[in-house]
C-alpha cells in the first residue's frame, strides 16, 4: 500500500481503486494501468515543456500536473515520437512504457 498522491487523486471508480484507510489506497489492476498511463502522460508532457519552453523539470512537473488530463493519448504519442522514445524524463525518472493507452477506453 503507498500513501496516496496526485495520481490517485484522479481516480475515483470503484473498479480502479479500492480505499483501504482515509490516506492510502490499494489499486486493482485497472487502477495500476490507468495510474502508469496517467503517469506517461505527465512525463513526456514535461519532457516537451523542458525541451521547448526552456522549463526546469521542477517548473515542467507543476505545469504537467495541471494539463495531464487534457493531453489526448495521440498527443503524447507524438511527443514520445518526436524525442525518439525517450527512457527518462527531465527529472531522470523512468518513462512507464504504454501497452495500449487507456484512455482511449471508456471509463
Amino acid at each position: 500500500m503507498k500513501k496516496a498522491g496526485r495520481i490517485v487523486y484522479f481516480i475515483r471508480l470503484t473498479e480502479y481503486i479500492f480505499i483501504i484507510y482515509h490516506s492510502y489506497v490499494k489499486l486493482t489492476k485497472k487502477g495500476r494501468e490507468l495510474g502508469n498511463e496517467l503517469m506517461r502522460h505527465s512525463q513526456l508532457f514535461e519532457l516537451l515543456l523542458v525541451r521547448e519552453l526552456d522549463l526546469t523539470p521542477k517548473e515542467a512537473r507543476i505545469e504537467a500536473d495541471k494539463f495531464n488530463l487534457l493531453l489526448s493519448c495521440k498527443t503524447i504519442d507524438k511527443i514520445c515520437s518526436k524525442y525518439g522514445h525517450p527512457k527518462t524524463c527531465p527529472c531522470g525518472i523512468e518513462i512507464l512504457e504504454s501497452k495500449n493507452c487507456l484512455c482511449k477506453k471508456k471509463f
